[in-house]
């Protein structure tokens, strides 16, 4: 079973809702056969459940209102 935890305002780690059986792939790149150098790991996307849990602690990033965008000096 695996989990996904995020640091609320206060630094205290909260565990995201996740559907049964959610799975993440995560690709790992070894230097010696990465003929192009790029060298790089990631995790290919996948889906969290947008309960009310998950949109508080994320924020409510659904909501364009939500974004940060920061303005041109």
């Amino acid at each position: 079973m695996i989990s996904i935890k995020v640091y609320n305002a206060d630094g205290v780690p909260m565990e995201l809702d996740l559907s049964p059986g959610t799975s993440i792939n995560l690709e790992y790149l070894q230097p010696c056969f990465d003929d192009k150098l790029e060298g790089s790991d990631f995790s290919l996307p996948f889906r969290i459940p947008f309960t009310d849990h998950n949109r508080q602690l994320l924020d409510y990033a659904k909501l364009i209102q939500q974004l940060n965008l920061k303005e041109d000096e």
